[in-house]
C-alpha cells in the first residue's frame, strides 16, 4: 500500500512538474512582449498529432486568420514546445522576405551528412547557399528556359494523346505524369514514359520521395527543424535509402555517360555538369540539386495545373473564354504551339495567377532568424535562431486584399488590378532573395501542358468529385483530398 501511494504521490509530482516546465515555456512570447495565441499542452498551437485531420498549411493559414480579425500585426504560435514568429500586416512581411541580412536561412529539413541528397539549395545556409545560387541562377534564365521548350512540347504531345482515350481522368495523377516526364527530362535527360508505364521504376521512386505529413514525417520535420545537430548525430534518415541510392546512383551514371561518350543537351543537369567543369561543384552536388529541382518542380507544376483544370471546370465560361483566347492566339502562328505564341496568351497568365492565389502549390514557407532583429517601431526583438513562418495560403484568402477570397476570378490580375494590388499579397513562389529560383520553368511547364489540354478538350466535373475540396492532410503541399474527378470531351 505503501508503494503504492509513493508511486501516485511520484506520478502527480512529475505531471505538477511536467505542466509548470510547459507553462513557463508557454510564456515565452509573453515576455517578449509579443501576442501570441493561446498554446495547449503540449502540442501547442498546432492540433494533436496523432489526431490531426488538416493539412498543415491550412492549419497555418487558420492561425493567421486568428491573428487577423485580433487585429494584431503580428504574433507568435507554438509547434510542441518550439516558439513561431508569424506575420500579420503586410509591411512587416516584406521587411523581412526582403531583408537579406537577418532573414536568409530557412529551417533544416533532413539529414546532410547521412543523405547528400539534402545538401540542396532549399536547405543550405549562408555564404553556402550565396555560393550555390550564384552558380545555379543562370542555369534558369529565360533564355536557358526557352532551350527547354522543345522538350516540355514532346512531353505536351503525350499528354494529349494520352487523354484522348479518356471519358473521365483523375488529374492530379494525369499531370503528375506529365511533370514527371517533364523534369526527368530536363533534369537527368531521362524518357520516364510516365503517361504509359503505370509501373516505371523511376515514376514509383519519386512518388516515394515526396515530402509527407504523416505522423513520423511530422515528427522528424519538427525534430530536425529544432534540433539539426543531435538529429545528425542520431544518423536519423528522412528518405527511404533504396530511394536515395537509386537517386544517387542514377546522377552518378548520368554525368559519366555524357562526359565518357561527349554527350549534351539542353537541359539542366548539362548546365550543371559545365559547372563541374570548373571544379565548382562535386557529384554530389549535381545530384542533390538536381533532386530538389525534380521534386520541386513535379509536385508545384502538377498541382497548379490539376487546380486549373478543376476551376475551369466549374467555371465553364471562363473555360470557354480561355479556350478562344489559345484558338485565336495559335491561328497566328499557323495552329503552332510555341514559346512565342504562349507568350501572347495574356488571360491565360491570369488564369494560372488565380489558381495560384487561391491553392498556391506550397501554402507556407519557413525562415530563421539569423542575427537578432528588432521589430521596427515596437521594442520587440526576433532573437537568433527563432523560427519564423509566412502563412501564403493565409494571406491569399485575405478578404482585405482579395474581396469574396473562395471565388474563383481571374479579372483580380488584369494590368490594371495587378497595379492596385499591394506588395507581398500575392507570393505563390515567395519573395525576396530566397524566392523560388525554378519559377519560370515551372510556370512554362504547366502552360504548356494546359494549353494542349484546353485547347483539345472540355472539362467538366465528374460526380466522384466533392462540391467542397479539402486539402490532402497528408501532404506539405496544397494537395486535394481524394483527387479531383473529371469528365473529358473532346473538342469539335
Amino acid at each position: 500500500m505503501l508503494m503504492v501511494s509513493l508511486f501516485l504521490v511520484f506520478i502527480t509530482a512529475a505531471c505538477i512538474i511536467f505542466i509548470v516546465i510547459f507553462k513557463w515555456i508557454f510564456q515565452y512570447w509573453h515576455r517578449k512582449k509579443l501576442p501570441f495565441l493561446k498554446p495547449q499542452i503540449p502540442f501547442g498551437n498546432y492540433p494533436n498529432f496523432f489526431k490531426s485531420k488538416e493539412n498543415l498549411g491550412m492549419e497555418t493559414a487558420q492561425l493567421y486568420a486568428q491573428m487577423k480579425k485580433k487585429g494584431w500585426k503580428h504574433g507568435g504560435i507554438y509547434i510542441l514546445t518550439f516558439p513561431i514568429y508569424m506575420f500579420v500586416h503586410l509591411d512587416y512581411l516584406k521587411n523581412v522576405v526582403e531583408d537579406d541580412g537577418h532573414f536568409c536561412d530557412r529551417l533544416l529539413v533532413g539529414n546532410p551528412k547521412v543523405e547528400p541528397l539534402h545538401a540542396h539549395l532549399m536547405n543550405l545556409k549562408g555564404t553556402q547557399w550565396r555560393y550555390m545560387r550564384t552558380k545555379l541562377s543562370p542555369g534558369f534564365t529565360s533564355g536557358k528556359t526557352k532551350m527547354m521548350f522543345d522538350i516540355i512540347k514532346q512531353c505536351q504531345d503525350c499528354l494529349v494523346k494520352k487523354v484522348e482515350n479518356l471519358g473521365c481522368v483523375e488529374v492530379e495523377e494525369l499531370c503528375k505524369n506529365f511533370t514527371t516526364d517533364v523534369i526527368g527530362s530536363c533534369a537527368f535527360g531521362l524518357d520516364c514514359k510516365s503517361m504509359e508505364n503505370e509501373i516505371s521504376p523511376f515514376k514509383i521512386y519519386t512518388r516515394r520521395a515526396l515530402p509527407t505529413t504523416t505522423l513520423i514525417s511530422r515528427l522528424k520535420l519538427t525534430f530536425f527543424s529544432n534540433f539539426p545537430r543531435f538529429g545528425s548525430f542520431l544518423n536519423i534518415r528522412t528518405i527511404d535509402k533504396d530511394v536515395h541510392d537509386f537517386f544517387m546512383n542514377l546522377v552518378h551514371e548520368v554525368i559519366e555517360y555524357r562526359e565518357k561518350n561527349g554527350d549534351s543537351r539542353n537541359d539542366f543537369i548539362q548546365s550543371l555538369i559545365e559547372i563541374k567543369k570548373s571544379g565548382s561543384l562535386t557529384v554530389e552536388d549535381i545530384a542533390a540539386q538536381t533532386f530538389v529541382f525534380f521534386l520541386a518542380g513535379l509536385e508545384t507544376s502538377a498541382l497548379l495545373m490539376a487546380w486549373t483544370l478543376y476551376e475551369l471546370a466549374k467555371n465553364l465560361e471562363i473555360q470557354e473564354g480561355l479556350r478562344d483566347e489559345i484558338c485565336e492566339v495559335l491561328e497566328k502562328f499557323d495552329g503552332r504551339i510555341c514559346y512565342q505564341s504562349l507568350q501572347e496568351m495574356k488571360y491565360f497568365d491570369q488564369v494560372m495567377n488565380e489558381t495560384m492565389r487561391k491553392f498556391p502549390p506550397v501554402p507556407f514557407v519557413n525562415r530563421v532568424c539569423t542575427k537578432d532583429y528588432k521589430i521596427p517601431e515596437e521594442d520587440t526583438i526576433i532573437e537568433k535562431g527563432t523560427a519564423v513562418v509566412i502563412p501564403i495560403l493565409g494571406i491569399h484568402r485575405d478578404a482585405d486584399y482579395y474581396p469574396d477570397p473562395e471565388k474563383f476570378d481571374p479579372g483580380r490580375f488584369s494590368e490594371e488590378n495587378k497595379k492596385k494590388m499591394p506588395s507581398c499579397a500575392y507570393i505563390p513562389f515567395g519573395k525576396g532573395p530566397r524566392s523560388c529560383i525554378g519559377m519560370r520553368l515551372g510556370l512554362l511547364q504547366a502552360k504548356v501542358g494546359l494549353c494542349g489540354l484546353v485547347r483539345n478538350f472540355r472539362f467538366t466535373l465528374n460526380e466522384k468529385t466533392p462540391d467542397v475540396m479539402r486539402l490532402n492532410p497528408g501532404s506539405l503541399f496544397s494537395s486535394p483530398e481524394g483527387g479531383i474527378w473529371l469528365d473529358v470531351e473532346k473538342c469539335l
